[in-house]
């Protein structure tokens, strides 16, 4: 499979002048291997955070990315990539969020609800113009007190060029893994060029349910049925046409921070879909 080397340093502080108002910064360096090339990008972002009213909060984010450029490219892919992508580009970009987190738990909410809305512009500066637009939203429902626990989440998100521009691959929707549609490999999901790589779409919509219950009794132990579906689109949306997987797992509350196991099986996969996948994560939750 492919290899890919990250390096990041963030820091955040929270109570900023003793004011509920954070402010972070990261910086990152980052080399993927893919099938047919081999791609280098770093850049960072600096982030505001404050409270409106409320459990309302906005966010602003300042985020500079520098493709490097693409290397050891295999020769019958070349002609897929644009010059710009050989060559490497940069995107700069501001974004601003609105989000509303009425759960009672950060990592395993029984009740509340969780929504945002973002709008991303891509111009100030940089080589690429566009304008993306995403929204989340999940509903919790306690079923047996607080230990069977019911939550259906909604995402939906939109990404348009401005200035007759095109759009680098990164940029564009994909789906599939741990945090989309379980079962699919990560970025599995979306429209494919005529050599059959996924290259992402304008659109995208998931759906995601799961049932949460404690697992052996073990504090912070609990485990979890999901069924999702989705998909990545080239231009409308269409509810026809999703992608859909289900399956079960496990996810464990430690001191090391929470870890998260399980297992997605495939409804109906193509001939090029994985049918089934194990994934393994250490980090926060879905």
């Amino acid at each position: 499979g492919g290899e890919r080397k990250s390096y990041t340093v963030d820091l955040e502080q929270p109570w900023l002048f003793d004011y509920p108002v954070s402010l972070g910064a990261r910086l990152y360096n980052t080399e993927r291997e893919y099938t047919y090339y081999t791609k280098k990008y770093r850049g960072g972002n600096v982030r505001l955070r404050y409270p409106l009213i409320e459990e309302l909060r906005h966010s602003i984010i300042y985020a500079y990315t520098d493709v490097v450029g693409y290397e050891d490219i295999d020769i019958s892919y070349r002609d897929v990539l644009s010059q710009e992508d050989i060559d490497g580009y940069a995107i700069s970009s501001i974004t601003n969020i609105l989000s509303r987190d009425t759960t009672n738990d950060y990592f395993r909410p029984t009740r509340g609800s969780d929504a945002a809305i973002s709008l991303e512009y891509a111009g100030l500066g940089g080589d690429y113009h566009f304008t993306r637009v995403t929204a989340r939203y999940a509903q919790f429902f306690p079923l047996y007190g607080d230990k069977l626990a019911l939550m259906l989440k909604f995402r939906w998100g939109t990404i348009n060029p401005s200035h007759g521009d095109e759009l680098p691959e990164d940029e564009l929707f994909t789906l599939g893994g741990l945090n989309s549609i379980r079962g699919f490999k990560y970025d599995e999901i979306g429209p494919r060029d005529s050599a059959g790589n996924v290259i992402g779409g304008h659109r995208m919509f998931v759906n995601n349910i799961e049932l949460t219950f404690p697992f052996w009794e073990v504090p912070g132990l609990y485990g979890v049925l999901f069924f999702d579906q989705g998909n990545a689109y080239d231009e409308r949306i269409d509810l026809s046409n999703l992608k859909r997987s289900y399956g079960g797992g496990i996810r464990w509350v430690t001191p090391m921070g929470p870890l998260r196991l399980e297992y997605g099986k495939v409804i109906d996969p193509e001939e090029f879909e994985s049918d089934s996948r194990w994934d393994f994560s250490i980090g926060t939750f879905f």
